[in-house]
């Protein structure tokens, strides 16, 4: 079974040639980000602000800082990440309504 981050990999080289096998990639990279362990979702999390990941389309971008953020409420360091993550992309009602739980989460 491939990892979080092979999946990642592998959306990054579908064909741009071939839309439905992005399409595919793009969907099964979701399924596994969905159903990922939070370690291997931290584990990953990381490596989006660096090339070739921060490649990755970015509402899936957005989506793994968000459940990184949501997986360790009261993680100031994790949670710190997740925020800077969200924010890279979101404009500023977008960010403030995904960071909301985070937030509330590294206050308490």
């Amino acid at each position: 079974m491939m990892s979080l981050e092979q999946h990642a990999k592998a959306l990054l080289s579908s064909p741009d040639t071939d839309p439905s096998q992005f399409h595919q990639d793009y969907d099964q990279f979701l399924w596994m980000l969905c159903t990922a362990s939070r370690e291997e979702i931290r584990t990953l999390a990381p490596k989006l602000f660096d090339d070739p990941l921060i490649r990755l389309p970015i509402p899936l971008q957005v989506v793994l800082f968000r459940i990184l953020g949501l997986e360790y409420l009261g993680d100031e360091e994790t949670a710190n990440m997740a925020l800077s993550g969200i924010a890279m992309y979101c404009d500023p009602i977008e960010h403030e309504n995904a960071i909301a739980t985070i937030r509330s989460g590294i206050s308490k």
